[in-house]
């Protein structure tokens, strides 16, 4: 789980000696609130090509998107303000993920 915490993206790959052009980078959900930087972290997990699957907190994060969409005045919870800054891009790639991947063996 990325835990939405931007260096959590970063060292873990970078101490495994990740390489985009030779590695699939696989994130097991909830790439959001569960740190400062869920907006950044989706984003970057988007322009970064990772295989994700959808987690309960991105979930969630879209339902309160979809909400929002339906009125912007709608309330947030302080954990949930990062949900305003998802581009409209990062919305339709958390929308897009799936909830299971098959890998090969």
């Amino acid at each position: 789980e990325a835990r939405a915490c931007d260096r959590t993206k970063q060292r873990p790959a970078q101490a495994a000696d990740y390489d985009a052009t030779t590695t699939t980078l696989v994130l097991a959900g909830d790439l959001v609130n569960k740190g400062p930087k869920s907006a950044e972290v989706v984003a970057w997990c988007r322009r970064s090509g990772v295989a994700a699957v959808r987690g309960n907190h991105d979930e969630k994060c879209l339902r309160l998107r979809a909400a929002l969409d339906e009125d912007a005045a709608a309330p947030l919870d302080d954990e949930y303000a990062y949900v305003r800054d998802l581009s409209d891009e990062d919305v339709a790639w958390l929308a897009d993920l799936p909830y299971t991947l098959a890998l090969p063996g």
